[in-house]
Order: C-alpha cells, then sequence, then structure tokens
C-alpha cells in the first residue's frame, strides 16, 4: 500500500504526505498517549491545518496534526514467552487510521519486521518494537503507574 500523494479532509484542507525515505528493513512509528492510554502507530502523514480562534472566529491559527495508522497492542503469548522482552505488533488495516494532534505524539520507536512461524505453521508479518532506551512505553506493555509518594519520596518502584 501506498499513500497518495495528498489527501483532502472534509474542511477542504489539504494533508501533505512527509517527504522522508524510509528504510526498507524498519518503520519509523510515534508512541501517542490518548485519554491516558498509549498507542503506537505508523505517521503517513504531518499536516498543519488552519483552526478557527474560538475566542475571535474570524481568525484562525495553525495546528500541527498527523494521520497516524496504528500498530495491534503487543501479542500476550511472545510477551509471555519472551519475559516481556519481545512486544510483537501487526500493522492494523486502514480503518486504524486517526488523525492525532502532533502533540499527543510522546516518542519515537523503531518496528521491526519479522516473521515467525505460528502454530499452524503459517509465517504472519509482524513488528518488533525498538526503542531508546530514555524511552518510556510501559504503560504500551499494560505496567500500571504508582502516582503516590514512597516512604523516602524518591518514587522508585516497590520491589
Amino acid at each position: 500500500m501506498s499513500p497518495a500523494p495528498n489527501m483532502h479532509s472534509k474542511d477542504g484542507y489539504i494533508c501533505l504526505e512527509e517527504n522522508h525515505r524510509q528504510s526498507e528493513e524498519r518503520n519509523n512509528a510515534r508512541d501517542i498517549k490518548e485519554e491516558g492510554q498509549t498507542y503506537v502507530g505508523k505517521v503517513r502523514y504531518f499536516a498543519q491545518l488552519a483552526v478557527e480562534d474560538k475566542q475571535n472566529p474570524s481568525h484562525k491559527h495553525w495546528k500541527g496534526a498527523a494521520v497516524v495508522q496504528l500498530y495491534s497492542p503487543p501479542d500476550p503469548d511472545f510477551l509471555t514467552l519472551s519475559s516481556y522482552m519481545l512486544a510483537s505488533c501487526k500493522l492494523l488495516e486502514e480503518e486504524f487510521t486517526h488523525v492525532v494532534n502532533i502533540k499527543q505524539i510522546v516518542g519515537a520507536v523503531a518496528m521491526i519486521p519479522h516473521q515467525p512461524t505460528l502454530a499452524s505453521g503459517e509465517e504472519e508479518l509482524r513488528y518488533f518494537m525498538v526503542e531508546k532506551p530514555s524511552m518510556d512505553i510501559a504503560t504500551f506493555l499494560g505496567n500500571k503507574e504508582d502516582k503516590g509518594q514512597d516512604e523516602d519520596g524518591m518514587n522508585f518502584p516497590a520491589e
């Protein structure tokens, strides 16, 4: 599937395709946080949209947006078998494409293709996540963060 060179929104704005080359060996993806939930998606386009100012309707301001195709949550069997080291996901169909505010993008990861052989003997195209050591995607893997202070105020997780 190759994205169209541009896309028109309902309001007549044009979203231009991001002009960059991606390695055939990996997909660049972004962590997106929405309503406290973290998702991983492949950015198809970046755009700037003219949005009407609520306080002064005759003025417009620019808002950054991204058209993002989501990846599935990590496969729980791969997570368990790999001691939570292999977050293996599928790139979801085009109907799982969303427009998000670029301020919702909280990080970047690489999604490396791999084709594991399933129990049925079929190979399936999946992607495993590689992140920078400083990135925190624990919320994507389902871990809950304790927001409270611990005894010494250092906020280290309990053992």
